[in-house]
Parts: C-alpha cells; structure tokens; sequence
C-alpha cells in the first residue's frame, strides 16, 4: 500500500517516481484505473470530520469502484502544530503502476469578505470535491495527473541524451509555461503527437543530459 502524507515524504515519493521514469524511454501506456487509495488528514480538528470526508467520496467513487481502500490520519497536540485544519488525499493507481491524485483542503471565509469569516466548508463537501477531482484526472488520461506534468516533463528534459517520451492528458497552462522555460533555459524542444481515440499527447525529447557533477566516479 502506498500512503500519502501531508509531509516532506509525499515529494519525496513522487519525485523518485519520476526521476524512475524520466531515467530512460517514457511508458506510453494508457493507464487503466482500477484501485484508488485515499488518505483523510486531520489536524487538531475532531476526527469525525475523516469519517464525513470519507463517506462523502464513498457516495462518489463506490458508484464506479466498490473496491476502495481507505486510510484515516489524524494528529492532536504538540506533533499537529499550530494550524488547524483537515483535507483529503485520494490517489488512483493504473494498472500499469501509474499514479493520478487529487487533493483537496479545508478553507475558510472568502478574502476581503469579513461576512463569510465563520464559513468553512464542511468535510462532505471536501470529500465530495476530491473524489470528482480524481475523476477528472483519470477522465484526462496520461501517466500522472494535470498537476504533476511540469515536473514530468522538466525531469524528462533533464535526462540522458536520448529520446524521451512520455503520455499525458490535455496539457495544463503551469506545464505550457513550463514547456516554454525548458526551451529556454535548456534549449530543449518537445515534439508532440495527439492520440485521436483518447485524447491523450504523446511529447518525446532529446534530454539534455545533466549530470550532478559533484558526484564521485568510482
């Protein structure tokens, strides 16, 4: 099982995924989803508000999948910090390994509203607006979901001097911006080719080959 957190880990996770993957030739295989993991963070908050979230998405998800695994966090006292607060975590594994998230967090009042200071949305609405998230990302296809894509393809431009290649969904505007500063800072240019049937883009690159050059030869 792969259990996200709200910490340092969850970079860390997703980052050596990445760096696995950009390391050589990109799978182009359309992921199939067929287990989604969530994970409920609480933080000094009551920890009927995970229970709520988790029903919620159920109500959403279990009309597709009714096998969903569920995991609850909740953390109180000096290790939960000063800042309350809870969200949600949901993560839809393919089956060929790919992982797509969606994360959703509490807020509260509007800015520059002080009418709407008290009005924090309640943990079923979070749950609810997770789980049609993920649905979202698994409907746009690709090997990781829209908020991953500049990281993907900025490790895939930085990668050995080969091709590259890599399957996403419709591209986000931050990864566009991201296309156009690896073209300049790296003069590295992604060709791209559009799969008609699921909408999906191929993009493949020559990598630029960085190599950490503090790193000891044996």
């Amino acid at each position: 099982m792969v259990m996200l957190h709200y910490n340092k880990a969850t970079l860390q996770l997703w980052l050596h995924y990445c760096l696995y993957i950009a390391q050589s030739v990109l799978s182009c295989v359309e992921p199939m989803p067929d287990v989604r993991r969530r994970l409920p963070t609480l933080v000094q908050v009551p920890p009927q508000n995970a229970n709520r979230m988790v029903d919620a998405a159920r109500g959403v998800l279990n009309q597709l999948l009714a096998d969903v695994y569920i995991f609850t966090d909740a953390m109180s006292g000096a290790a939960a910090g000063a800042s309350p607060g809870f969200g949600i975590t949901l993560v839809a594994e393919t089956s060929s390994g790919c992982l797509l998230g969606a994360e959703v967090s509490a807020t509260q009042g509007t800015a520059g509203n002080a009418a709407a200071a008290d009005a924090l949305i309640i943990p079923e609405d979070i749950g609810r607006a997770a789980a049609q998230l993920l649905l979202d990302e698994v409907a746009r296809g690709g090997v990781t979901d829209g908020s991953h894509q500049g990281l993907l393809l900025l490790l895939a431009a930085l990668g050995p001097e080969e091709m590259n290649q890599v399957r996403l969904g419709p591209l986000t505007p931050y990864a566009i911006r991201t296309l156009r500063h690896i073209r300049e800072f790296f003069n590295v240019q992604f060709s791209m080719r559009t799969d008609q049937q699921s909408g999906t883009i191929f993009l493949s690159c020559i990598g630029a080959g960085l190599k950490n050059i503090n790193r000891k030869v044996t």
